[in-house]
């Protein structure tokens, strides 16, 4: 029925969230909205919680909603935490803290402060610790009181455990200051309940009693049911021997507290802690009462060695009062549910118990038999304890032999009716457990075709998404590859600039040089002095020229540019190289003939080629290797 209602909620809320989508995805006001929900359903109702979360998560996922990831992260490992699952709940955290970290996101202190409860549940304390201070550094970023007051709780709880009482003490108060501060009383009372089992663990008393009542105003008032509970039995426990009446008037209220909590395990172990305080106080009826209460809940639990170990005290009440037959018969039902595989220190005390009650009622072949049992258990676990007490037992038992056989005959005979009502009894119980087998194989039929739907339902979802984003990245490719062609064709068209800037620099060059000779010529047959002066700085202008020109230095500046990787990489490989090496090197890369290169270098072809053998030599390259072909081919 529980199942049927989450589902059943699950479904108003995607109801809910198709309304207030944008687009295809749930709005980021309608997640948090749903996380304060989750938030808020933790305690009360954990499977919608989950349910809630694990939505919020995958839809937070589907729009890249950072805060909503983390926040139903945090949910979950909360979840994860209270049902005992710490390795989940601890890489829940683990994400949320990268995710922290990556967006500097404000949530980094919740992600610390649960990894230290879950370090402090595995009982690694100074782990524990070790996230406890990050949490309080990257609170102090953004301070939150409340927060700050939780941190110092949990240390104060850490440091309890590891026995540092004065630091625990000092940390417990200081969150109970801030707890005071912010008005929170649910803090509060978590305050005065760990400061109140400190002193009681530490036989203060009169403190521990004065907390828990402080605690247990603050739990009234708040309605918290599972909290005032366990006050009340730790403030009960405190008070079995000093005050028993108060105690047991303390502990049926947290019986009937976990009556409405549905809490079977809690309310067994009330019923036996009430039984125990009134033998203490010599009421049998009553002590019977409350322990066959504790029996009855532990039948349905199916905890054998609770049921044993509550026959057991309501056998030892019979025998005191004189009911041994009730006493034997409780014994047997006891001794029957008694396995294998249960403690030794069980089998022995209830064998014993077994065996002393056999004696006191004079049923010497059972206490024979069952000391024998005792006997065989008692030699690997004590010291042959109580050996006089089972020869006292022997010799009882050859000396009434006789007489005891004619009663034994009369109650084979009762027994073997007894066994038929039993034989009965058991096979109404087989037809009752495969009832049950039955329903639950149905049920849980029922509920795995359920999910199964579920599941193809966001299996159908999850291929649309993936086509939606396969189309998606195929388009940004498309992208890519046109950004692509772009700057290949702006390659090309610096590659056919250098080309057409060597180009033009050798072509006025080779006519500076032609108009140069052409000069000479003149001036070799002119006469008056003026016009050689003239020729003479005609010629000297061409030189300059031909050494400083703006079309060299654009040409080297465009190659130094386009093959900046190149230069960097031959740095990298063969950092000895001079400048003029690596410029070089990037010509021949270029494949330009020694000719353009020397109007490049401004020295003669000759000088070209004495600087490529050199390259050659220094690089420790071999002559059948071409250099243009050497350095095109480096990557």
């Amino acid at each position: 029925m529980k199942q049927y209602y989450s589902t059943l909620f699950l479904f108003i809320i995607t109801l809910f969230s198709k309304a207030t989508i944008t687009g295809q995805n749930i709005d980021t006001i309608t997640i948090n909205k749903l996380n304060k929900r989750a938030y808020n359903l933790i305690n009360r109702d954990p499977e919608k919680a989950d349910s809630i979360a694990l939505y919020i998560l995958a839809e937070s996922k589907t729009i890249n909603y950072i805060k909503g990831i983390i926040e139903a992260n945090h949910a979950l490992s909360i979840l994860d935490y209270y049902d005992g699952r710490f390795l989940d709940a601890k890489d829940r955290i683990k994400k949320n803290i990268n995710l922290c970290i990556l967006h500097n996101s404000n949530h980094i202190a919740s992600a610390y402060l649960g990894m230290g409860n879950i370090y402090q549940s595995l009982t690694k304390f100074d782990s524990s610790l070790y996230y406890y201070n990050l949490a309080q550094k990257a609170n102090q970023v953004n301070f939150d009181q409340r927060k700050e007051a939780v941190i110092n709780l949990n240390i104060g709880l850490v440091q309890h455990q590891m026995n540092n009482i004065p630091i625990s003490l000092e940390h417990l108060f200081r969150s109970l200051r801030q707890f005071e501060k912010i008005n929170n009383d649910l803090g509060q009372a978590d305050c005065f309940i760990n400061i109140a089992t400190l002193y009681f663990y530490h036989k203060k008393n009169t403190k521990a009693i004065k907390y828990y009542k402080l605690a247990l105003e603050k739990y009234r008032k708040l309605n918290n049911l599972r909290k005032l509970s366990s006050c009340l039995m730790n403030l009960a426990e405190l008070k079995s021997d000093t005050n028993p009446e108060e105690a047991i008037i303390q502990f049926n209220e947290a019986a009937n507290i976990y009556k409405q909590l549905d809490d079977n395990r809690s309310l067994a172990a009330c019923y036996s802690l009430i039984g125990s305080l009134y033998i203490n106080t010599d009421r049998p009826e009553k002590a019977i009462d409350a322990l066959n209460s504790a029996y009855s809940i532990r039948c349905v639990l199916k905890d054998t060695v609770g049921m044993i170990n509550t026959l057991t005290s309501i056998a030892k009440i019979h025998y005191k009062k004189g009911y041994n037959k009730r006493a034997i018969n409780t014994i047997r039902t006891s001794a029957k549910l008694l396995k294998h595989n249960y403690p030794l220190e069980t089998k022995a005390n209830l064998y014993k118990n077994i065996a002393e009650i056999y004696n006191k009622s004079k049923i010497y072949d059972s206490a024979y038999l069952y000391l024998a049992y005792y006997n065989n258990i008692a030699d690997s676990l004590y010291k042959k304890e109580n050996l006089i007490a089972i020869e006292d037992a022997l010799n009882k038992y050859e000396l009434d032999k006789k007489d005891e056989h004619i009663q034994l005959q009369n109650q084979e005979i009762k027994l073997l009716e007894k066994e038929k009502r039993l034989n009965m009894f058991f096979i109404i119980s087989i037809i009752i457990v495969f009832l049950i087998i039955s329903f639950t194989i149905f049920y849980n039929y029922k509920k795995q075709k359920k999910e199964r739907i579920k599941s193809n339902k966001l299996l159908k979802s999850n291929k649309i998404l993936y086509k939606n984003n396969k189309l998606l990245t195929q388009q940004k490719m498309d992208l890519l590859n046109k950004e692509k062609e772009i700057l290949r064709n702006q390659l090309l068209q610096k590659k056919n600039d250098l080309t057409r800037i060597a180009l033009q620099i050798n072509q006025k060059n080779e006519f500076l040089q032609a108009v140069k000779k052409k000069i000479k010529d003149i001036k070799t047959k002119a006469v008056d002095k003026d016009a050689i002066k003239d020729i003479n700085s005609l010629m000297a202008q061409i030189t300059n020229t031909l050494k400083l020109n703006e079309e060299r230095n654009e040409f080297n500046e465009l190659i130094e540019n386009i093959n900046a990787d190149f230069l960097e990489m031959l740095g990298e490989r063969y950092p000895d190289l001079t400048s003029d090496e690596k410029k070089l090197a990037t010509y021949l890369k270029l494949n330009l003939s020694s000719k353009e290169m020397s109007v490049l270098f401004d020295i003669s072809s000759k000088s070209v080629d004495m600087k490529r053998y050199r390259l050659r030599r220094k690089l420790n390259i071999d002559q059948e290797t071409k250099l243009s072909t050497f350095f095109q081919n480096m990557k």
